[in-house]
């Protein structure tokens, strides 16, 4: 897939988690950051309601591979266009997958001399293991709360379970 196509499929779709622009100014510890916010993919194996990437959506798929996405932030961040990276998913699978997929694409960007803050979006389900290396890459980590009873998560999140 050409990466314009992938840039447009997986940094516009992100704008879905909270904010709709790719590269946005976000406040950490009390400064404006510009942030790359992008997701790892936008294949998701569930069917919640309110989701616009469940799994039975026409949508195109696309995944990053971890070590382009670190390149693609290095260059933006090199470039004084990117202060950091925001990086989430959708949940194609194994939620420990998916995080060892973002952990491997910042753990990369770390190894390249990116100091730039990264925020990290922890997966539903994931190992605490990986959890714990998170919190030792990331400046700032996130988890979404899908409902708030398990009554309402069962009827938006059918698939998932209470």
């Amino acid at each position: 897939m050409l990466l314009s196509r992938k840039w447009r499929l997986l940094v516009l779709a992100s704008r879905w988690d909270r904010c709709y622009v790719p590269i946005y100014e976000a406040v950490a510890r009390d400064r404006p950051v510009r942030l790359l916010k992008t997701l790892m993919t936008n294949s998701c194996w569930s069917s919640c309601l309110y989701c616009p990437l469940r799994c039975f959506s026409a949508k195109t798929k696309a995944s990053w591979r971890p070590g382009k996405l670190a390149r693609v932030a290095l260059m933006l961040w090199r470039e004084k266009r990117v202060d950091g990276v925001f990086l989430s998913s959708s949940l194609p699978g194994d939620p420990d997958k998916v995080m060892e997929l973002q952990l491997a694409a910042v753990r990369e960007l770390r190894s390249l001399g990116f100091t730039g803050y990264v925020h990290l979006r922890l997966m539903p389900g994931v190992s605490r293991h990986l959890v714990a290396e998170a919190a030792e890459l990331a400046d700032r980590m996130g988890v979404n709360l899908e409902a708030p009873s398990a009554d309402v998560f069962e009827e938006i999140c059918p698939d998932k379970g209470s």
